[in-house]
């Protein structure tokens, strides 16, 4: 199988930190708020990167709250799911 390096196309600096941001979502099937804690993989200017065990669709909108590590300060964000990954272990 061909391995493909492809360069990296981010203008942005990830940053791979391990902490809880509380999402807030509509459900696409049943219709209801549902919340969910969960943990991110890496942050940056332009995105956040975690799991979750739903099934969400592209595009779709959720709110999410979150503090930085060593800060008080809580921010709250509404992001827009932009890449799905799946877990290939669970198919």
């Amino acid at each position: 199988m061909p391995i493909f390096v492809l360069p990296n196309s981010r203008t942005a600096k990830r940053v791979h930190v391990a902490m809880p941001i509380a999402c807030e979502y509509t459900d696409p099937v049943e219709k209801i708020i549902k919340t969910r804690t969960v943990t991110t993989s890496n942050i940056s200017e332009g995105g956040i990167y975690f799991s979750i065990d739903d099934i969400l669709p592209l595009k779709m909108a959720m709110k999410i709250t979150f503090k930085l590590p060593k800060s008080e300060n809580i921010i709250s964000a509404k992001i827009k799911i932009v890449r799905i990954e799946t877990n290939e272990e669970n198919k």
